[in-house]
């Protein structure tokens, strides 16, 4: 039988300090913050499954006081909720009741736009020193955090439960917008620079992050971004006169031939591919 996962505990620090709250009220805390609401998904290391019973991630969020999210036991246990857009993070509260292992201290909280090793290869924004059971605390960042994802890891050979996580936080605009027609790159960069600015440009982990956003509503397995390679020099640019550093190549995808633009996926992880400018894919304009 699965120990007893009831009620609700949020976790919470500033700095290394935690701010007791109202016990049993997740309300509480950071309460001169604007929650993040609406859809996101949630994924986790592992699920404990306890008589036909499955403690997923989404129980972690969702609106019962009652139900955690529970991992099996191993090293590197981790729960990751991707927010579906790019928010100014500025408190995440997290709640436990009392268990065999609801003490997160140890843990670590990540935020960034990275998926990489299920987001830990974002920075590191918080080190759980002090961590408080059945009771409300708040883990605030003051300048706020960009990012799409917030994962908690834990490093301890152990379990991984989340009774309620509650993040908050402002949504940031995009600089970017997804154009549904098919056009060829040519054709697609005069539209961009006719009706916005031009063609996106992809110069960092966030702007990646914005393009794949886009690229989700896409009706085209590519979107052309404003990626060009000029066979006269012999390198890749950008077309708002930016040289390429930040790169998300698909493996063996970079061809350095005449006529050939930058594409990113529809699916999958996103990455970069090489296509003849003449095929006509849906486009992301910078606005």
């Amino acid at each position: 039988m699965l120990w007893s996962l009831v009620l609700i505990v949020l976790v919470g620090f500033t700095g290394s300090e935690a701010s007791n709250c109202h016990e049993n009220s997740s309300t509480a805390c950071c309460k001169v913050h604007d929650e993040i609401k609406g859809e996101w998904k949630t994924s986790q290391s592992s699920d404990w499954i306890d008589e036909n019973v499955t403690y997923d991630s989404e129980r972690a969020v969702d609106p019962y006081a009652d139900t955690c999210s529970h991992t099996n036991q191993t090293s590197g246990n981790w729960w990751r909720i991707d927010l579906l857009s790019v928010y100014t993070i500025s408190c995440v509260c997290i709640f436990n009741i009392e268990n065999h292992a609801s003490n997160l201290t140890g843990a670590q909280i990540y935020i960034g736009n990275s998926r990489e090793e299920n987001g830990t290869a974002n920075p590191t924004c918080r080190n759980i020193t002090n961590f408080t059971i059945k009771k409300c605390n708040d883990f605030r960042f003051n300048p706020g955090v960009s990012g799409r994802y917030v994962t908690v890891f834990l490093p301890r050979n152990d379990f991984l439960i989340l009774c309620d996580v509650k993040i908050f936080g402002k949504k940031k605009e995009s600089p970017f917008q997804l154009i549904m027609e098919k056009k060829t790159w040519a054709d697609a960069l005069d539209y961009c620079r006719g009706h916005h600015e031009t063609l996106a440009s992809i110069v960092d982990e966030e702007t990646q992050t914005w393009a794949e956003l886009e690229a989700d509503n896409s009706s085209t397995p590519f979107v052309w971004v404003g990626l060009r390679y000029t066979c006269t020099l012999g390198f890749w640019f950008w077309v708002e006169d930016l040289i390429v550093e930040f790169t998300r190549w698909a493996p063996g995808s970079k061809i350095e031939e005449c006529n050939m633009s930058g594409a990113i996926e529809k699916q999958g992880n996103h990455s970069w591919s090489t296509k003849c400018a003449d095929m006509e894919f849906e486009f992301i304009c910078k606005k």
